[in-house]
């Protein structure tokens, strides 16, 4: 381990790095003078002349590293500032600063040291941040969301926003002043350079696909101001884009991009559309129709998951208000009681995932759950999936007698939790086999940790009420479990069974309000694992019915 203790022990870690020439402390920084700092110096690697600024933070703050020379080269902006390639796996120890320093180093080293189509690879990849760097249209943002193929752009002050849909953009939209404006989209087969930090109208235009200049000779726009949309293709077969603003000063011809003496301005374009964002986010988009019955603490906490994870189509069924003595226990919170409004828990939920996530299609019923559906108010076999968290054995119990009567053929979860979090249980049921929640009550292999002879609801003098002690963090958990198999599911990964899944949870707050043991809670988790599976009960009169 080393501390460096003064300058010129900086200029002796840098002279003994290989390759590594010319170093000198220097004065003044190229771009970092108003930031106060240990130190700055110069150095030399394969005739280029880099400056290693050393924040007075460091080594708790990275070096930073600028190129000196006007050059264009991948991940390097136009001031000549550094983007080091896989600065977070940098790890250090901020007792070694000389091996730090000599990590950084050995990175602009490897950045340097890329072959022309390593190089290349990177410069596409990452060719709309060169845009924003090397064009001078500035303090415009330019975001482009969901189209139906409509070529519309909405313009709000320093906002350019392309694309006609999506419930993002409708927010975005949403009490704004704006300009509906035409625009043009081209294909472009190969990128254009950027020369001496400008890109030409010509330049452009000769990197269009075929199809794309005919299809602009046949295109007429006489508007002094005319925008254009070009699309590329990445090198991981991702599109990107981004957009030409051309500020036309003879009206008289009809296309800016077919004259080469056109003033043109370049933006780069960030992709907002929902399906992108998804990717982004580790998701993408399902179209499944999820049917979540119950909205209280682990119903919300399930919704919120399930909708993060990208299924967007959930209908919610739950007659109970959201009120503040359950706020704490509800995935939304106090999200409609912070205007004193105690709404119904689906209207409450509903709202505070859209918000957060605005493609979310949901859909609300006001009603308990037997009534909803002997009313035919849904049809359970609209649904790919069936979620059940009512934490009522009879409503669960009712879902699974009338799937199976109706030979309804659905998948369902089934999500409960022991009193203090201390076992989380997820029953999941394909109709297709044999194996129900008839099965798991008549079962004598069930497994239950807290005896159910106790009683365990703590009384809410507030309303007369009673609830079940858990907190957020089994919630959560349970909720993650529940998300994980249908999503698996969904990606033909790990198809749903019939089993009885149980993850044993700490039990000491169980323990220490003098609640007895039942034989299940010395069992370990691979013990609970194998007795899961012979939830099976073979007397069983309703799923019995079908084919093993």
């Amino acid at each position: 381990m080393v501390v460096i203790k003064d300058m010129l022990d900086y200029i002796k870690c840098l002279s003994n790095i290989d390759d590594i020439c010319e170093v000198k402390e220097v004065v003044e920084s190229k771009l970092y003078n108003d930031e106060s700092c240990i130190g700055i110096y110069q150095f030399t690697y394969k005739d280029k002349n880099f400056e290693l600024f050393i924040p007075l933070n460091f080594p708790l703050i990275l070096p930073k590293i600028t190129l000196l020379e006007n050059e264009l080269h991948c991940h390097v902006d136009k001031k000549g500032v550094v983007c080091l390639p896989n600065q977070e796996d940098i790890f250090y120890d901020i007792s070694d600063e000389e091996l730090l320093i000599k990590k950084v180093i050995n990175a602009v080293k490897k950045l340097y040291s890329m072959n022309e189509i390593e190089s290349n690879f990177e410069i596409e990849m990452e060719y709309n941040d060169y845009l924003h760097y090397y064009t001078n249209f500035k303090n415009v943002e330019c975001l482009l969301f969901e189209s139906d193929g409509s070529s519309q752009l909405t313009r709000i002050n320093n906002r350019i926003l392309i694309g006609n849909k999506g419930k993002l953009l409708e927010n975005y939209l949403k009490n704004k002043q704006h300009t509906v404006l035409n625009y043009k989209l081209l294909h472009l087969k190969t990128l254009p350079l950027i020369v001496e930090d400008i890109l030409t109208v010509e330049n452009i235009y000769s990197h269009l696909t075929e199809t794309s200049k005919i299809e602009l000779k046949k295109y007429h726009n006489t508007r002094l101001q005319q925008y254009y949309l070009l699309k590329y293709q990445l090198p991981n077969k991702i599109s990107n884009y981004f957009m030409i603003v051309a500020n036309y000063k003879d009206i008289k011809k009809q296309n800016a991009l077919l004259d080469f003496n056109s003033n043109i301005e370049v933006m780069s374009v960030r992709n907002a559309s929902m399906d992108f964002l998804r990717f982004r986010g580790g998701s993408k988009i399902f179209d499944h129709n999820i049917l979540l019955l119950g909205c209280g603490s682990v119903g919300s906490e399930v919704a919120e998951m399930i909708v993060s994870s990208g299924f967007i189509n959930i209908t919610l069924i739950d007659n109970d208000i959201i009120k503040y003595e359950n706020g704490f226990r509800n995935a939304s919170g106090f999200w409609n009681l912070n205007n004193l409004n105690e709404i119904p828990k689906t209207k409450n939920l509903q709202s505070f995932l859209q918000y957060i996530l605005p493609d979310v299609n949901c859909k609300t019923f006001e009603k308990d759950v037997i009534s909803a559906i002997k009313s035919r108010l849904i049809k359970l076999d609209d649904f790919d999936y069936i979620i059940c968290c009512t934490g009522n054995s009879i409503v669960d119990k009712y879902i699974n007698d009338y799937l199976y009567i109706h030979n309804i053929k659905t998948k369902v979860i089934y999500a409960w939790l022991e009193p203090y979090g201390i076992a989380e249980h997820i029953l999941t049921v394909n109709t297709d086999k044999k194996g129900c929640f008839e099965c798991y009550l008549k079962s004598p292999n069930s497994i239950v940790l807290a005896d159910t002879n106790i009683e365990y609801k703590i009384r809410n003098n507030v309303c007369c009420g009673s609830f079940t002690p858990y907190g957020r963090i089994s919630t959560m958990k349970i909720a993650t479990q529940v998300s994980e198999i249908i999503l698996y599911d969904a990606e033909n990964i790990k198809p749903i069974i019939n089993k009885h899944f149980v993850f044993k949870r700490d039990l000491s707050m169980f323990l220490e309000k003098g609640y007895s043991k039942t034989k299940f809670m010395n069992f370990s988790q691979e013990e609970m694992d194998d007795k899961s599976r012979d939830f099976i009960y073979e007397g069983c009169n309703i799923c019995g019915k079908c084919d093993y």
